[in-house]
Parts: structure tokens; C-alpha cells; sequence
């Protein structure tokens, strides 16, 4: 599997292990919130921690991640974004798009959120 899945509660934390490029590893995560989403209001954390890099279609991806959750009244966060992730955000103005969180745990809580 290219990513881990845990969960606190109905918090699904989704944490890729290799770049969001569009790949199996983008697919994947998809297919996960299309499931979950599919059975009630789908509250994901994706956390980046272990990643370093999102090209397009990546983001384009999340957006779409972003998009199912709000369509099926849930939400979508992420977390441990790291620098090079987080410029590519402000320069893309995603930053306005999604709320970041500097830990996993503040994410699932949804406190402290990160401002840009």
C-alpha cells in the first residue's frame, strides 16, 4: 500500500508514503474518501509529513479530495505540511483553499490552525 490509514473515532488519518504525483499513490487515497464518503459524512486528515513534494495533478487531486468531503458534509485538513509543500501552496494561492494544521492531533481535534 502506498499510504497508512488510521483512525481516532470517524477521523480517517490518510498519510502517503511517496509523493502525490498522480500516481497509484493519488488513486488510491481517492478511492479511500470515495468509500468513506460513501458512508456518511467523511472526515479525512491527510497528512504530509512523510512526503516532500505535490505536482499538479496532485493538486488537483486534493482539491477534488477538499471537494468530495464537502459535497458529502464533512471535512478535509491536512497536516505536517512541509516547506517545499507549503510554497507551492501560497504560490498556487491553495493556502486560501485548505486548512493546515501542524500536527496530526491538532488536525483531528481542529484546533490551531495554521494561518498563512
Amino acid at each position: 500500500m502506498t499510504f497508512e490509514h488510521t483512525t481516532f473515532g470517524d477521523v480517517h488519518v490518510l498519510t502517503p508514503k511517496k509523493d502525490l504525483v498522480g500516481r497509484e499513490e493519488t488513486l488510491s487515497i481517492l478511492g479511500v474518501i470515495d468509500q468513506v464518503a460513501g458512508t456518511g459524512p467523511p472526515k479525512i486528515v491527510l497528512d504530509l509529513g512523510k512526503i516532500s513534494w505535490v505536482n499538479s495533478t496532485g493538486l488537483g487531486s486534493m482539491v477534488r479530495m477538499r471537494t468530495t468531503c464537502s459535497n458529502h458534509n464533512g471535512w478535509f485538513r491536512l497536516a505536517r505540511v512541509g516547506d517545499r509543500i507549503s510554497q507551492i501552496f501560497l504560490v498556487t494561492k491553495l493556502v486560501l483553499v485548505f486548512d493546515t494544521f501542524e500536527s496530526v492531533e491538532e488536525a483531528v481535534s481542529g484546533i490551531h490552525k495554521n494561518s498563512a
